[in-house]
This record gives C-alpha cells, sequence and structure tokens, in this order.
C-alpha cells in the first residue's frame, strides 16, 4: 500500500537518498556512475544529521594507508603505485564514512533498503538462472554478453558458467554483491525466530539465490543458516533432544561438506587460493619484518602461482590485508569489524537470539574473507547493516515504513 506524506524535510531527503545509495552499491551497475553521484548526494543531504564522532574510523584507516605508504616509499622492496594505491585508499575510506549514519533514526531505512535490494539481487540470480537453464542459446549468449562487459569495463558484475562442484556440473550465476544476501537471510530468520509468520518467501527466494550463486563460501552460509534456525526453532517449541540431535547432524554435514569443497580437486577456484595461500606464505617467510608492521603497501602487486600474473588482490581477503599493511594494522581493520559485536544494546540480548546474530555474522565474515567485499563499499555497506540490526534490529518494525512521499506496508 501507498500513502502520501503531507510535508517532506530535509531528513526524508536524507532517508530517501541513503536508501538509494544502499541500492545502488548493492546492485552496482557499471554505467552511469549511480554509486558516486548518490554518495555525494547523500553526503551533502545529511551533513546536518550525520553522527560525525564515527568519522574516526575512515581516520584510522587513513593512519594505516599513510604509515604502510610512507615506510615503502621511504624504503625499498616494495614496488608500490601511489597513485593507485592512494585512490583505492581513498575510495574506500570515503565509504567507510557510511557508519556516520550508524543511529537509530536511520534504522529502519537502513534495514528496509538492504533488505530490498537483496531480494533484487536473488530475483536477478534467479531469473537469469531459470532462463540459462532451459535454454543453451540464452546460456551462451547471456554468458558472453557479461564477459564483453567485464572487458569493456573492467567491472566484473556477474558470471555465469557450469562449475564442477564436487564431481557434479552446476549451473551457476555468480553475482558480485551476493554476499548481501546472506546478511538479509539471516535478518528474516532472526524475525521468524522472534514469532514473525510472514518471511517465510523471502527466505526461499534468498536461500535458492544463494545457492544458485555458486560460490562454496555462499553455499555453506546459507545451509548453515538454515540449518542452524531449524535447530533453534525446534528449541522454541520445547523439543530438547531432537534439536541437540539435529546439531550434530548439521555441524556433522557442514564439517564434511566443507572438507569436500576444500579438497574437490575438479574446482580451479580451489587450486587457485590454494596456490595463492602458498604465495602469501612465502612472501611472508621472506619479509618478516614488513609482514608484521608495515606490509608492502596498497597498489602494492606480487606474482600470484595460481592465476601465473602479477596482481595486486586476490579473493583471500585477510592475506592480502596482511601483505598490503602488515600484521598489526590489520588488527586494527578488522577491530573496525568487529564494531557490531561490540554494541552494549546487542549484549542486553541474553537469549538464543544474540547467538543466531553471531551465526549471521560469521557467515557473512566467510563469504567476505575468500573473496574480495571486505574492505569496499559493498563490505561497508554490510557492517552498517550489520551495526544497526544488532543495535535496533530485535525492535524495529517494518510493517509500515514511510520514506518521503511514500508510506511502504
Amino acid at each position: 500500500m501507498l500513502r502520501l506524506k503531507s510535508r517532506i524535510t530535509l531528513m526524508d531527503i536524507s532517508c530517501l537518498m541513503l536508501f538509494l545509495l544502499i541500492v545502488s552499491i548493492n546492485i552496482r551497475e557499471p554505467f552511469f556512475h549511480s554509486r558516486e553521484i548518490l554518495y555525494v548526494l547523500t553526503i551533502l543531504s545529511s551533513l546536518t544529521f550525520m553522527d560525525f564522532s564515527k568519522a574516526k574510523y575512515t581516520i584510522i584507516l587513513i593512519v594505516i594507508w599513510a604509515i604502510s605508504v610512507s615506510f615503502n616509499l621511504i624504503f625499498p622492496g616494495s614496488n608500490i603505485n601511489l597513485r593507485d594505491g592512494g585512490f583505492v585508499t581513498i575510495v574506500i575510506s570515503a565509504y567507510l564514512l557510511l557508519m556516520c549514519f550508524y543511529q537509530e533514526r536511520y534504522a529502519k531505512v537502513i534495514i528496509c533498503a538492504y533488505n530490498f535490494v537483496s531480494v533484487i539481487v536473488a530475483l536477478i540470480i534467479i531469473t537469469i538462472w531459470i532462463s540459462c537453464f532451459l535454454s543453451d542459446s540464452t546460456f551462451n549468449s547471456l554468458r558472453t554478453y557479461f564477459v564483453n562487459l567485464q572487458k569493456s569495463t573492467g567491472l566484473s558484475l556477474i558470471n555465469i558458467d557450469k562449475r564442477m562442484i564436487l564431481g557434479t556440473r552446476f549451473l551457476t550465476v555468480w553475482y558480485r554483491t551476493a554476499p548481501c544476501m546472506t546478511c538479509a537471510l539471516g535478518y528474516h530468520l532472526v524475525r521468524r525466530l522472534n514469532g514473525e509468520k510472514k518471511h517465510m518467501l523471502i527466505i526461499i527466494l534468498l536461500f535458492i539465490a544463494l545457492i544458485f550463486s555458486g560460490t562454496r563460501a555462499n553455499i555453506i552460509s546459507a545451509m548453515l543458516l538454515v540449518g542452524i534456525y531449524v535447530v533453534l526453532s525446534m528449541y522454541k517449541n520445547g523439543l530438547m533432544l531432537t534439536p541437540l540431535l539435529l546439531l550434530s547432524i548439521v555441524a556433522i554435514s557442514a564439517i564434511i561438506f566443507i572438507i569436500k569443497f576444500i579438497n574437490d580437486s575438479n574446482s580451479q577456484s580451489s587450486t587457485i587460493k590454494v596456490l595463492d595461500t602458498l604465495t602469501y606464505i612465502d612472501i611472508f617467510k621472506q619479509n618478516p619484518f614488513r609482514t608484521l608492521f608495515f606490509g608492502f603497501g596498497p597498489g602494492s602487486t606480487f606474482f600470484s602461482r595460481g592465476r601465473q600474473m602479477y596482481v595486486n588482490v586476490t579473493e583471500n581477503t585477510l592475506l592480502e590485508t596482511i601483505r598490503r599493511y602488515g600484521i598489526v594494522s590489520t588488527y586494527f581493520i578488522f577491530d573496525i569489524w568487529f564494531t557490531p559485536l561490540k554494541s552494549s544494546d546487542f549484549h542486553r540480548n541474553k537469549n538464543y537470539i544474540r547467538y543466531f546474530y553471531y551465526c549471521v555474522f560469521v557467515a557473512y565474515m566467510l563469504s567476505a574473507l575468500t573473496n574480495p567485499y571486505l574492505l569496499d563499499s559493498v563490505g561497508f555497506c554490510a557492517l552498517l547493516y550489520f551495526c544497526i540490526v544488532f543495535s535496533y534490529g530485535a525492535d524495529i518494525k517494518m510493517d509500515n515504513y514511510e520514506i518521503i512521499n511514500i508510506r511502504y506496508i
């Protein structure tokens, strides 16, 4: 149902811009620079409302960058590219300013926008998957289109493939921002655990899309969250022995599934990740001082055994962050990411829902740490979402939400 508001305020405009920015970040269209335009409009319309005390996270990131860059420019041993590294860091730091919207008055719009765009991403993945499954010509045409799009724009937005997963060829539709669906899936599962009955369709949609995305982290995350939800639901209904049995089955199955995925000799991705990890280990062994304190700096490159070429980033976010900034700085960067877990409101919640929130957070980290989705606009958007949900999500009702002149019901 839609209903018009009689009066539009600057706060309404700020909420609308933030809503559109979150959608744009997670859709990640490659043509019109909507993300950058909406970022500027959001900041300009929200200057009087933003909590600039939380700009400390941006300052920390810039200081870490400056220390690493200064060291690597002064002392030989790194092939750092100041222009590329500086540009990346400025962009990343700018999007970390989203944390200035970590306030209760923005909670509804952030949750609504993030859940909305997650469903849009899910619908895109499922629609493309069904189209490609039903027609080989559609599969070939769309696959060629997105490959050419990547070559022309440099952005890998969608990758359609038939991957070998555990010895079986499986049609996959990888979407760049698919991990956002993990956060939304966890949120809707929590609402179900809280007694709300109308989230099942969205849960099924997000679960199927995560499976169709074809990445191991997304598949494992989706299965673990749904499995744990089933266990907690039975516990909530007083079935004590059965949940314990189910939890054991889920845990054992997950461990077996993960081991099989890691050791999947048919997966080219597994081989590349293993070789990349060995490359990082060699780099760290050869440069212990840099590895501990300063890293090689953002914008530096190294020869990847997995890809047989020089690269400046891989899918292993943790090891890449250590390579760029060093272990000490990596600790401070990841301390920012643990901000949601420090919420005093979150720790007041002593029931089992709190532990399910932990599972959702770990599930997203699993996806983000094995793909480069942690330290970028997509990652910081997810960080803001977790902060809001952990602090206010349990108390917010989304049944009746008004933004600008549209009432969302």
